[in-house]
């Protein structure tokens, strides 16, 4: 009897034993099937993320493709905008080289044509020789040693060639002195009429001067005719100073002008 209580209450411990292991087991079991769900929901959240991640990724590396694609597109149309503005910088530098070598030629003529005049005047009717040579002095100059363009040099000499055409249409009366060969100065009134006349009376009325052209030599020299004057000749210098003085009205005035050079005679 006692051998089977004995034996009841080890079977009972045994079983109540059993019933604790396996509350024991159940609760790790629960709690294992806690922790998987967790982490399948954190694999789910990364899988998530991780493709989020991959979908913007492949944005921003499609952006970045486009971005590329429209900066090499870009770098393509500069290239081609540098190469054509090379090609115009050559252009224009080719154009400024024939420029500059169109100036140097035509300052050369300007050159060529101002040392002509200056001779023409040295040589030629003997009126303000001295300061227009000078003019054209400065203006040699000034092509010659400095940087002045072809255009300046155009626009001054044309500036020169009026004052010269002015001189052959147009009269002075003067009052000035003139040299007489015992080298006293006698006071006169001076006429010039284009650049055919150039005749002189005293203030007293008693002595004349006309400007005349020779050629001795085969070089043609002026100098002034003071004697030999009839009084037709003298009566004409008088009268045309007169009308240019406003004393006497405009008229025909017959006066002796030197044409005739070749034989030195009048």
């Amino acid at each position: 009897m006692i051998w089977k209580l004995l034996y009841c209450l080890v079977n009972t411990s045994a079983l109540f034993s059993q019933e604790s292991d396996t509350l024991l087991i159940k609760q790790k079991i629960q709690d294992l099937q806690t922790k998987s769900r967790q982490i399948q929901e954190t694999i789910l959240k990364e899988e998530k993320r991780t493709q989020e991640f991959k979908i913007k990724h492949q944005q921003q590396t499609e952006k970045r493709r486009q971005e590329l694609t429209l900066l090499l597109n870009s770098t393509d149309s500069l290239k081609k905008t540098a190469d054509r503005l090379n090609q115009k910088q050559t252009k224009i530098r080719q154009g400024e080289k024939e420029l500059e070598l169109r100036q140097q030629y035509l300052k050369q003529v300007l050159i060529d044509l101002v040392k002509s005049l200056k001779f023409q005047i040295q040589e030629g009717f003997p009126f303000e020789t001295e300061s227009r040579s000078g003019t054209l002095n400065l203006l040699l100059k000034d092509l010659e040693e400095t940087e002045m363009s072809a255009g300046e040099g155009i626009q001054r000499l044309m500036a020169i060639c009026d004052y010269e055409e002015q001189l052959n249409t147009s009269a002075d009366l003067i009052s000035t002195e003139v040299t007489l060969t015992n080298q006293n100065r006698l006071p006169v009134k001076m006429l010039r009429i284009g650049k055919q006349v150039l005749a002189y009376a005293s203030l007293e009325g008693e002595r004349y001067g006309l400007m005349v052209k020779e050629r001795t030599d085969n070089k043609t020299m002026y100098q002034w005719q003071t004697d030999n004057f009839s009084y037709e000749e003298r009566k004409g210098i008088r009268t045309a100073i007169a009308v240019k003085e406003g004393k006497k009205p405009p008229q025909l005035v017959s006066f002796p002008v030197n044409l005739m050079l070749e034989g030195g005679n009048r």
